[in-house]
C-alpha cells in the first residue's frame, strides 16, 4: 500500500512507544504531534506483538473496511429500511473514498467505523456502550466531536436519561487521557492543531 506521508507521524511515534521510549516522535520531545492517540496506542500495541505499524494499520482499515458496511446495513434496518440498507452499503464499498481510505495508513477508515458503530450503538438503546465508543472516536479523531454532538443532541430529545448516561460515560472514559496527556505534554490538543491553524488561519 502507498501510505499517506501523515500516516508516517504517527508511526514513529507507535514505534517509539512499543520501544519504551515515550508516547514521543524524538526521544526525550514531551510533543503530542499525532492527532489520533487511540490509533497510535494500537499501532503500539501490534509492534509489540512484532507486526510493523504499516501492515497493522493496513490491518485495522481492512477490518473496520469489512464491518463498516455491515452497520450501514444495519443502521438503516433499525429505520426499517432494508432495501435502503442494501443499496447504501454497496454505494458505500464502491466509493472511491471507501478504497483510497484502506490504503492510506492514515485512521480515517477506523474512524469511519468507529463514527458507525457509535450511532448504531446509540440506536439499539446502548448509552453505556455508546458512551465508550464515542470516547474511543474523540481519541481517534478530535473533529469527530462535531459527529458526537450532533448525536448527543438528538438523543437528548429522544430519552434524555440516555443521553446523559451517554455524556457521563464518554466523559469518563476520556478523563485518564485527558489527566496524562496535561501532565506529559501539557495539552491534550495535539501541537499539530495549532501548527495548522497558523498555516491555514482561515480554515
Amino acid at each position: 500500500a502507498i501510505h499517506m506521508d501523515d500516516a508516517y507521524i504517527t508511526f514513529r511515534y507507535a514505534e517509539n512507544l512499543a520501544r519504551g521510549l515515550g508516547m514521543v516522535y524524538n526521544a526525550g520531545e514531551h510533543i503530542l504531534g499525532t492527532t489520533t492517540p487511540l490509533f497510535c496506542f494500537l499501532l503500539a500495541g501490534f509492534r509489540v506483538l512484532g507486526f510493523a505499524p504499516t501492515i497493522s494499520s493496513d490491518l485495522i482499515n481492512v477490518v473496520s473496511a469489512i464491518l463498516s458496511p455491515v452497520l450501514v446495513f444495519l443502521i438503516c434496518k433499525e429505520n426499517q429500511q432494508r432495501i435502503i440498507g442494501i443499496g447504501s452499503a454497496i454505494l458505500f464499498i464502491f466509493s472511491p473514498v471507501f478504497w483510497s481510505s484502506i490504503a492510506s495508513g492514515m485512521e480515517s477508515m477506523f474512524t469511519i467505523f468507529l463514527s458507525l458503530l457509535f450511532i448504531w450503538l446509540t440506536m439499539k438503546n446502548m448509552p453505556v456502550l455508546a458512551g465508550i465508543t464515542s470516547a474511543f472516536l474523540l481519541l481517534t479523531r478530535i473533529d469527530m466531536l462535531s459527529v458526537f454532538a450532533s448525536v448527543l443532541l438528538v438523543r437528548f430529545f429522544q430519552n434524555r436519561k440516555q443521553a446523559v448516561i451517554m455524556a457521563l460515560v464518554c466523559i469518563i472514559a476520556l478523563l485518564p487521557w485527558v489527566i496524562f496527556s496535561m501532565f506529559y505534554f501539557g495539552s491534550p490538543i495535539p501541537h499539530s492543531v495549532f501548527a495548522k491553524r497558523v498555516v491555514h488561519p482561515m480554515r
